[in-house]
């Protein structure tokens, strides 16, 4: 098994600790001498006693005495009140009262580099030891020794050139900030000049719970991170074949493997899409589809997509299926979603191809109750008409006059604009449109009453008692015909003490009186 081995003794995680290696310290320093009891150190070159500066004395015990650093060869110099530094046999130990005492090995690949370049004047001091990384066979990756310092890290693959990266580019800070003790495996320097002026870098580490371990990629825009993803993973492979960074999708955002309600599934959002992905499969949301898709922390109302998006279908409209809806779109009617009993029902009409066409808007729900009277439900509105679902009716579609007639009693509510139906209302419709009336006429039953239409006489409503004396004289087909008219307000007499209100509805060949002393009464023309 390969492992990470890096000499600090105080290693902790970075800020993106799951993407650090595990810190151990390196062979020369398993066993670190016990604290010096004096501060003082014999020079085999200059046999003199030189003392071990007060800032260095706890990091001289851990790392000075193992011979790793060797012994001072000059005492401590404090420029200021907050900066120290001294010179060691193997190279040389800064503080700072915000980083601590941390050294810098001449003999390091890192620290070869660091003294060749300025030291000091160039990358300031060091905010944690030096680290050792093992290759890593199974992602091609060879050793690297890597030291960070105030303003960039030095990393020194083995058999390649050294390269740095700027503690102050977005990624390199967000990833291992200066002073976090911690320890990244950079396998490159931070590359720029991408498409949408991005800059990226790559670092081998833990990037998801479904990936425990990978090659990642992270990218930038400006002086933020946008995102990362794992680099010949599942999404990694989709993305790149619509273009990777110049493609239409953009950058990655975030990635999510852990959706409570959507096991075994990661997604990827990007700027322009998202990519879902599970062990046997890639999925792709992406345009209108995507103002469904929810953010990368909660599914959408829909669920997880169970397919790409079709297209071609009539009107030029698209379809995309996810775990708990149907998302149509078209030119004209944008993205909508359809589901649960509207959905089912508006399949069995034919879906987009049938009499209802495309949603025009998403489906809506309320609840309104009583202790007598339950009329919570959701409808939904179409090219051709709408679909009307309530728990206790199922799912049933209105369109045409008929529609216009239930729109004008106020739908499931009570009726508002009607004297002689205040407070009343036709409920929700239990039945589909029936066309076989005499002479083309149409019918549709409703929890408390019925419209009916005709081509000479339009659509109305029938309710309450007229409609059970219409139906005992066999509805439309019986010698009253069709309802020209809903019912009316009528005064049957001014003349005091009967100066009382009726109601009249007109038929084709007659009408239906009700008085409050004689009930409904029968006249034909």
């Amino acid at each position: 098994m390969n492992t990470t081995a890096v000499t600090s003794p105080a290693a902790m995680p970075t800020t993106a600790a799951d993407v650090t290696g595990s810190p151990k310290p390196p062979t020369a320093a398993t066993t670190p001498a016990a604290p010096a009891t004096t501060a003082v150190a014999q020079s085999p070159a200059t046999a003199s006693a030189v003392p071990v500066g007060s800032a260095f004395t706890a990091w001289y015990g851990i790392n000075g005495n193992s011979g790793t650093f060797g012994e001072p060869i000059a005492d401590q110099v404090c420029p200021s009140a907050g900066f120290c530094t001294q010179d060691f046999q193997n190279g040389t130990a800064y503080w700072k009262p915000s980083l601590g005492a941390h050294g810098v090995l001449k003999t390091s690949d890192p620290g070869a580099k660091y003294f060749a370049d300025g030291g000091y004047a160039t990358y300031g001091m060091p905010d944690g030891e030096i680290g050792w990384f093992l290759a890593d066979d199974a992602f091609n990756v060879p050793e690297s020794h890597q030291q960070s310092f105030e303003k960039a890290i030095i990393v020194v693959p083995s058999g390649s050139p050294a390269f740095t990266l700027d503690h102050s580019q977005p990624i390199v800070k967000q990833f291992q900030p200066v002073g976090s003790y911690g320890f990244v495996q950079w396998l490159g320097p931070v590359t720029c000049g991408l498409p949408q002026g991005a800059c990226s870098a790559d670092f081998l580490g833990i990037f998801t719970s479904a990936m425990p371990r990978s090659i990642v990629r992270t990218y930038s825009l400006g002086t933020s991170t946008l995102g990362s993803i794992a680099v010949n993973g599942p999404e990694w492979n989709r993305w790149k074949s619509l273009g990777g960074e110049a493609g239409w999708a953009g950058y990655p955002l975030k990635t999510n493997c852990q959706f409570y309600n959507a096991p075994g599934y990661c997604e990827t959002k990007f700027q322009q899409a998202a990519i879902y992905s599970t062990a046997q499969k890639t999925v792709l949301v992406k345009g209108a589809m995507l103002r469904w898709d929810g953010d990368v922390w909660n599914l959408g109302l829909y669920g997880v997509p169970l397919a790409d998006e079709q297209c071609g279908l009539t009107q030029g409209g698209c379809r995309q299926e996810f775990s708990g809806g149907t998302i149509m779109w078209t030119p004209a009617t944008n993205s909508q979603p359809v589901k649960g009993g509207i959905r089912t029902k508006w399949k069995a009409m034919g879906g987009e191809a049938g009499r209802l066409g495309y949603p025009t808007g998403p489906e809506q729900c309320f609840g309104w109750s009583s202790s007598t009277w339950d009329q919570s439900g959701c409808y939904q509105w179409f090219q051709g008409g709408i679909i009307w679902w309530s728990p206790a009716t199922g799912a049933h579609a209105v369109w045409g006059a008929i529609m216009g007639a239930y729109q004008r009693a106020n739908w499931v509510w009570f009726d508002r604009y009607s004297v002689t139906y205040a407070g009343q209302s036709l409920g929700y419709p239990i039945s589909e449109e029936n066309c076989s009336g005499p002479g083309g006429g149409c019918y549709q039953w409703f929890q408390y009453g019925i419209i009916w239409w005709s081509p000479t006489t339009g659509a109305q409503r029938v309710m309450n008692g007229d409609m059970k004396v219409y139906e005992s004289l066999n509805w439309a087909w019986g010698r009253l015909g069709y309802p020209t008219s809903e019912e009316q307000s009528w005064l049957p007499s001014t003349v005091y003490p009967y100066n009382v209100w009726g109601t009249r509805q007109y038929f084709q060949r007659g009408y239906l009186t009700w008085h409050p002393r004689y009930g409904i009464t029968v006249t034909y023309y």
